[in-house]
């Protein structure tokens, strides 16, 4: 049974003018085209005796074939059907698409049976779904019409750090600890902790040389009085800036150091998040292999001393190896993990988080509609604990799950939601994406001077943020910012 990779609306309309009996399946993940194509086809063969069925929220107890049969009953002259939604119809007892699939497979014969053209309109995911659960019922394919995904000028993807902070507020405490080191008599200890907080502080406002400096200070007095575990936090909080700089072989340097320094003290919990970090540095740099081994030691430390918010951590670094190698059965797999521990011990925080992701794995495979529960489930948690810059990420997320399906309507509508938050929290980052993914929007939808206005704005606050990624984002639509 041939699959063609590359068949166009022409050569789908002419093989439907010249057939009888037939299974054919339209592999197709935007539901906005899928509605373009359906509208052409029953305008081409309106002579041709066609209709179409939706199942979307047809209860699976109903069943395809009773849909269809009833269909036939009302119009016994029609030739083609046109079957949208297969995909979508209600579970019952959950997501699980293992029983409507083997119903289909079970019933194949009765399916060919009623002598008609039918046309399965499906996702990739669930092509591949069909694939390997109702063998029989794909052998009995004609022909799969492959339609690729309208190239569209790609969005940003939303960062998923957990915490953002009121930039006014991180400005008053810097103050208030520089104030500190030169009003108070402190020791040397209390020295370089304050030095240490002062470049925790800068970090969180993108002033990363101001960071750096403190955090060296930091390190050279803890070094000086023997603050062993201070000195393994420094050392890889300088990494951890470097990282931000993309400069990672440095970046890498500084947390090998810390790591020798945490196992020096035998501080099992700083040896662990040191390997989970040394494996973003390896995953940032695309070797997957490295990040992935240093992965699976910090797990096996964090699973060993009970550090179980540090496990939920490391299953959900792991995930986005798999899902970056385009494994999702296995990235989900991981993500479905930390979000159990994540349940367990109660943090919500970080189940938003999880459920963001699982979202994005869904999403990845063309399953717009599984995707959006999930995104919205993390929406509601992310109001409920009050996580505004989460609740900005999903509300950006969701409106690319709408740009994915060519509705950028309602892209827009949830893209300017999420760069009200960003704005309200001080979240300059979150603020340069969304505002690059509206020029995007802007721009597809013929609104230029808009689109420019969000690009100029996105130039402006990368002065400061001085962000690889945001850079790259910007080079690729010929802007050097």
């Amino acid at each position: 049974m041939p699959i063609e990779p590359e068949n166009t609306y022409r050569e789908l309309l002419l093989y439907l003018q010249n057939i009888d009996t037939c299974f054919v399946i339209v592999e197709i993940n935007e539901p906005l085209r899928q509605d373009e194509i359906v509208a052409a086809l029953m305008a081409d063969l309106s002579g041709g005796n066609i209709t179409t069925i939706d199942l979307k929220d047809t209860d699976n107890l109903t069943g395809c074939l009773d849909e269809i049969r009833t269909c036939i009953e009302k119009n016994p002259s029609v030739e083609i059907i046109l079957i949208l939604n297969l995909h979508n119809m209600k579970m019952g007892g959950g997501n699980d698409k293992t029983a409507l699939l083997t119903d289909l497979n079970l019933s194949r014969e009765l399916y060919l049976n009623l002598n008609k053209a039918l046309v399965f309109f499906l996702p990739a995911y669930f092509t591949d779904l069909v694939i390997k659960i109702a063998k029989d019922f794909f052998a009995y394919v004609s022909i799969t019409f492959k339609f690729p995904v309208v190239h569209r000028q790609p969005l940003m993807e939303f960062a998923t750090q957990s915490e953002y902070f009121n930039e006014q507020d991180v400005k008053n405490r810097i103050l208030f600890l520089e104030h500190t080191l030169k009003t108070y008599s402190l020791t040397e200890k209390e020295c370089g902790k304050t030095y240490h907080d002062l470049g925790e502080n800068y970090k969180k406002i993108y002033e990363l040389d101001k960071a750096l400096e403190n955090y060296q200070k930091s390190l050279k007095i803890r070094k000086e009085i023997g603050d062993k575990q201070g000195e393994g936090t420094t050392l890889g909080n300088i990494a951890i800036n470097y990282h931000a700089r993309g400069d990672y072989e440095s970046a890498l340097k500084y947390m090998l150091e810390s790591l020798k320094t945490m196992k020096e003290i035998g501080h099992k919990k700083g040896e662990g998040t040191t390997l989970n970090n040394i494996s973003q540095i390896y995953h940032a740099r695309g070797d997957y292999e490295s990040a992935l081994k240093y992965m699976l030691e910090s797990l096996k430390i964090r699973k060993e001393i009970g550090d179980k918010e540090g496990e939920g951590v490391t299953l959900n670094n792991i995930s986005s190896i798999y899902h970056a190698r385009g494994d999702y059965e296995s990235a989900l797999k991981y993500l479905i993990e930390s979000l159990k521990i994540r349940k367990e011990i109660g943090d919500k925080a970080r189940e938003g988080v999880t459920l963001n992701n699982i979202s994005q794995i869904y999403h990845a495979r063309g399953d717009y509609e599984s995707a959006l529960k999930y995104m919205l489930e993390s929406l509601k948690i992310r109001k409920e604990i009050g996580d505004k810059a989460g609740e900005g990420t999903t509300l950006g997320n969701i409106a690319t799950n709408y740009h994915a399906r060519g509705d950028y309507e309602s892209a827009l509508k949830y893209m300017l939601e999420s760069l009200k938050i960003s704005k309200e929290i001080g979240d300059k980052s979150g603020e340069a994406v969304t505002l690059f993914n509206l020029a995007v929007l802007y721009d597809v939808t013929g609104k230029k001077a808009e689109s420019a206005q969000c690009l100029m704005k996105v130039i402006e606050i990368n002065k400061t943020l001085k962000s690889y990624e945001i850079a790259q984002a910007l080079k690729r639509e010929g802007i050097e910012g």
